[in-house]
């Protein structure tokens, strides 16, 4: 029997850790912890309960032009970046926003159309770069804003990636 001396990453997403042993004392014990590796084997987020929701990133960097629903090179490069965690995701989550300056009935319903067309642009996005989770698709529009004096800030999406079942 050989012993190998190189490990293979597993696969990206959601593990759980159990090192078992015995105490100086000689007594039996167990510890757990909860991981979460990327597509490069980078340990992205742990945890010693059971990891529900991975994780729930405001991509603030991550901004739209005005009155625009076309992603930008940067916008690519973080949903790039960040696609080996989103292909072992269950479920991803995406919420579009647009910024808060217009109160109008009118001006409401535009920015929600918007919004949601944020969100499309980056559930075809992911699915190009091969994410098949179920995707859930939000249009808040112009609420919640990051700032109520910079309104570029607000032209973004924010991403919540679940590995629940």
């Amino acid at each position: 029997m050989s012993i190998p001396t190189e490990w293979d990453c597993p696969k990206c997403g959601k593990h759980m850790l159990i090192l078992s042993g015995l105490s100086p004392k000689g007594k039996s014990v167990t510890s757990t912890q909860y991981l979460v590796l990327d597509a490069k084997c980078k340990v992205v987020a742990k945890s010693k309960k059971s990891i529900r929701v991975v994780t729930s990133a405001s991509l603030g960097n991550f901004l739209f032009g005005y009155n625009s629903a076309n992603l930008t090179d940067r916008a690519k490069r973080v949903l790039t970046a960040d696609v080996g965690i989103m292909k072992a995701a269950k479920t991803v989550i995406i919420t579009g926003y647009t910024q808060t300056d217009l109160t109008s009935s009118a001006s409401r319903a535009a920015n929600k159309s918007l919004g949601k067309r944020r969100t499309e642009s980056v559930k075809a996005f992911l699915r190009g770069l091969g994410v098949n989770a179920k995707f859930v698709l939000i249009a808040k529009g112009a609420v919640n804003p990051v700032s109520t004096t910079k309104q570029h800030l607000n032209r973004r999406v924010t991403i919540e990636v679940n590995f629940a079942g």
